[in-house]
């Protein structure tokens, strides 16, 4: 598990028809930038593995009953799953935490997935 900080949890108030608002992981640009590099480089690991098998490349651009989207009857694929958290941290915009869980499911039980502590528990 890789451990990354963050400064602040934001968490948006929900949109009309939603439950809950959308919550945002606020990070400073230091570490943004090292969990951005560290995602694209497994994500590269992932897909360099998944193009060796032809079963897992079939099962990686397959929607997941795991990853349900919003909208009934809709799941994410392993490859949506990387290449949206990818594409948000690209514009070097905030990732929800939802991205961060999907990813973490994603990867459940490797060194792949993510620790979120917050700033003030780094050691110096």
């Amino acid at each position: 598990m890789a451990l990354f900080y963050y400064k602040k949890m934001l968490t948006l108030d929900p949109r009309p028809g939603m439950k809950s608002g959308t919550t945002y992981i606020k990070q400073s640009q230091e570490e943004y930038l090292r969990l951005r590099n560290w995602i694209a480089h497994i994500a590269q690991d992932i897909v360099g593995i998944v193009e060796l098998d032809p079963d897992l490349a079939a099962w990686f651009t397959r929607p997941q009953a795991d990853f349900r989207k919003k909208r009934r009857g809709e799941y994410y694929s392993p490859e949506e799953i990387i290449t949206d958290i990818l594409h948000q941290m690209s514009l070097g915009r905030d990732v929800p935490e939802a991205m961060i869980g999907r990813w973490n499911r994603l990867c459940a039980g490797t060194p792949w997935q993510i620790d979120l502590e917050p700033m003030h528990q780094a050691k110096h």
